[in-house]
């Protein structure tokens, strides 16, 4: 089972709140509200640009992004676009169901945003074609953000870090403390999934490889009060 169909899994269960079906915790809900800004300002949205928005999920950077950009695009698995219609029914943005590397889009954008996207690809190969498509979608004097990476490198250093036991030790305290009905893990069994590993050596050579293709390329900072912000 991919991630992609978890997350489909997810959404058509009617169980999971909007911060559970994104992939994140409970505990992290005021951090998540400091994402779209972090978001736009990387891609510097304007009102001229046409935004495509891939594993838009429940619109927390769609929904705010049709207030400033020009022409609004969200695509994601059918279960979630349809939970998404449901709770926003008026919605100014084209939304479409299915996966991003089968669907044909017609139109180039001047930003694409996939935000913790990559980690959920099935192996290396789908991961280096998801970038593919994303640069072949990609307007000439665009910009696209491929945010919130799962890196298990920058996780490790953080965590053996002083600073990463304390924040551990807090973290494990607050999620005894806190009652969480459903997680992603309640949809399926770890050994059931796959997944990419992203490490230092992929991220670097996926850098090298967009650059290469004849695109600037650069890795950009996490800021530490957004969700997961110490290690992604």
């Amino acid at each position: 089972m991919s991630q992609f169909d978890v997350y489909g899994k997810m959404a058509s269960s009617n169980v999971c709140d909007d911060i559970i079906q994104n992939g994140r915790y409970s505990i992290q809900s005021d951090a998540e509200t400091h994402i779209p800004s972090d978001v736009f300002t990387k891609l510097n949205l304007t009102a001229d640009d046409v935004f495509l928005d891939i594993g838009c999920g429940l619109g927390l950077n769609l929904k705010p992004a049709t207030k400033i950009a020009n022409k609004v695009v969200g695509c994601d698995h059918p279960n979630v676009i349809k939970k998404l219609l449901e709770k926003e029914p008026d919605l100014k943005a084209e939304l479409i169901g299915g996966n991003f590397l089968e669907t044909r889009f017609p139109l180039q954008y001047t930003k694409i945003l996939s935000y913790s996207v990559l980690h959920t690809m099935p192996d290396i190969q789908t991961l280096y074609q998801f970038v593919d498509k994303v640069l072949e979608l990609l307007h000439p004097c665009g910009k696209a953000l491929l945010g919130d990476m799962a890196n298990i490198d920058k996780k490790k250093r953080f965590l053996d870090s002083q600073a990463g036991k304390r924040f551990q030790k807090t973290w494990n305290k607050l999620r005894t403390e806190t009652v969480q009905e459903h997680e992603m893990s309640d949809f399926h069994n770890d050994e059931d999934i796959t997944a990419v590993v992203l490490t230092d050596d992929v991220v670097l050579k996926l850098i090298q490889y967009i650059r290469n293709k004849g695109f600037h390329a650069y890795l950009l900072d996490q800021p530490q009060n957004l969700p997961f912000g110490h290690t992604r």
